[in-house]
């Protein structure tokens, strides 16, 4: 069974190609495409930087629980 991840991250990092060599990766520079991703998609796992992109990350996360 593979196990999709969705990034949400506003730069490219070196645990982005980590994770793409093991796992199918959509990897997105916002939260709200990785909320649209979130919903298109079968996710399993979502990693939100929210330091990058200069937030908390609650906003993204109560939108991704109630979504």
């Amino acid at each position: 069974m593979a196990i999709t991840v969705v990034l949400i991250a506003e730069t490219t990092s070196k645990f982005i190609t980590a994770l793409q060599k093991r796992y199918t990766t959509y990897v997105v520079r916002s939260g709200k495409q990785g909320i649209e991703a979130a919903n298109k998609y079968h996710i399993d796992v979502i990693v939100l930087d929210a330091i990058s992109l200069q937030t908390s990350g609650e906003r993204i996360c109560k939108q991704l629980r109630h979504g």
